[in-house]
């Protein structure tokens, strides 16, 4: 409404500015076709008479007088020959304006001049006018300018109206409320915020299910055999020899590796790009002090372990890097057989910092590509595989955590090949990794 009246009053300034202007211009050209008129009324008896001395100006007096104006009659050398006021008929509150000149022409010869010094009211009745009907059109506008902003407020508080209403049944537990609004702007952004916002609280809430159930699902059968064991040893079936409390504590260990990735799975999916942890860190450097960490390991497996590391930086938790590097050994060294080979390889390729570990194992079926980033997924060959499937599956959440994409890649018999791609940082702070 005050945007509304502050137009209504410019325009309505301009409009009336812009009359007067018209007006103005209107006045003045009639006023110098009386002006021309008086100096041809004046010519003419100018011709008659032979000279300013003996001419009869009464007509020129007239025409001056009838159009409210004072009349001046000058000669040729600018000496007043004759003048006349404005009759008493106009009297009142006047204003001048300027005086309009026009030469008196006789035979082609200017022999004088007229000057004419229009009065006017000092109010005009068409002012009068046109503020009257702008007042009436403004108040028109107004009228429309109210009704309006009351429509468009409905308009707007009606979806907002339903975003708290969703807002609350949600808050109240019913977790399939969605905002259904159609609208553009921040109406409509609020709106898909809200459901992105539903979404991401349903996916958080399936995320803990689904942990639950994976640790009630993998630390059934370890906790059934411990509880077995136990009773028989309490029953006196089975005697508490070393070998008995060896395979007991076998499943305690299982539960707790278990138990540990898990909670390092958990971890990961916890965006923990939003740590105060990330640095720069040289991704080469990390993946070398992995390798020197884990050579032993690969060696007593039979494998052989190189790289083809260039040094590359990134922003990331240093740890968590290791982590990555790590389980994907780690899942190398699982699977490959003696004698295979495992290549690390770090580079920059455009504005991507790039690593890949590659394996001559046995590679991974093709239908099977699909699922090795899932949870405790241990492929087809899981009955004779140790660990709990969950290595890969804390590889992607890393990498996804660090805006990262994580492949794989395998041609059966032939090895696999998985690629890890992470922005590339500036190289301010660089941290080093030492062996």
């Amino acid at each position: 409404m005050v945007v509304a009246t502050a137009s209504v009053g410019v325009f309505a300034f301009v409009a009336v500015m812009g009359l007067d202007l018209e007006v103005n211009a209107e006045r003045l050209r009639v006023q110098q076709d009386i002006a021309s008129h008086t100096a041809a009324t004046a010519a003419v008896v100018y011709r008659q008479a032979g000279g300013w001395a003996e001419a009869d100006l009464d007509h020129a007096y007239a025409v001056a007088d009838g159009a409210g104006a004072s009349l001046v009659v000058t000669d040729a050398s600018g000496d007043v020959v004759a003048q006349q006021g404005v009759s008493e008929q106009h009297s009142g509150p006047v204003s001048p304006t300027r005086a309009i000149d026009h030469p008196v022409i006789v035979d082609g010869e200017r022999v004088g001049t007229v000057s004419l010094s229009f009065k006017r009211p000092a109010t005009s009745a068409l002012s009068r006018s046109s503020i009257g009907w702008l007042l009436g059109a403004a108040v028109v506008a107004l009228g429309l300018a109210a009704v309006v902003a009351v429509l468009m407020a409905r308009q707007i508080t009606r979806p907002v109206t339903q975003i708290s209403e969703v807002g609350r049944r949600f808050a109240a537990g019913d977790h399939a409320a969605r905002a259904h609004v159609e609208a553009t702007g921040e109406i409509g952004e609020l709106a898909r915020t809200m459901n992105d916002a539903a979404d991401a609280v349903l996916a958080a809430e399936q995320a803990r299910l689904n942990i639950a159930a994976d640790v009630a699902h993998e630390l059934r059968t370890p906790l059934a055999a411990l509880q077995a064991g136990l009773e028989e040893m309490r029953d006196g079936l089975m005697p508490a020899d070393p070998a008995a409390l060896g395979r007991l504590h076998d499943q305690a260990t299982r539960m707790g590796r278990v138990v540990g990735e898990l909670a390092a799975l958990s971890s990961a999916e916890a965006a923990p790009r939003v740590t105060d942890s990330t640095r720069i860190v040289d991704l080469a450097a990390v993946a070398e002090a992995e390798m020197a960490s884990r050579q032993s390991h690969m060696h007593c497996a039979g494998l052989e372990l190189v790289g083809d590391l260039h040094s590359t930086l990134v922003r990331a938790d240093e740890d968590r890097l290791h982590e990555i590097i790590g389980n994907l050994l780690a899942n190398a060294a699982q699977y490959c057989r003696a004698g295979d080979h495992v290549a690390v390889t770090v580079r920059q390729q455009d504005d991507r910092a790039m690593l890949q570990v590659s394996d001559t194992g046995p590679g991974i079926p093709a239908d099977e590509l699909p699922h090795v980033f899932e949870r405790f997924w241990r492929g087809s060959r899981e009955s004779g595989t140790a660990g709990s499937g969950l290595g890969l599956a804390i590889v992607r959440a890393l990498v996804t955590a660090y805006d990262g994409n994580v492949t794989v890649a395998s041609t059966p018999g032939a090895g696999a090949v998985f690629s890890i791609d992470l922005p590339v940082a500036r190289p301010v702070g660089v941290i080093h990794s030492g062996v």
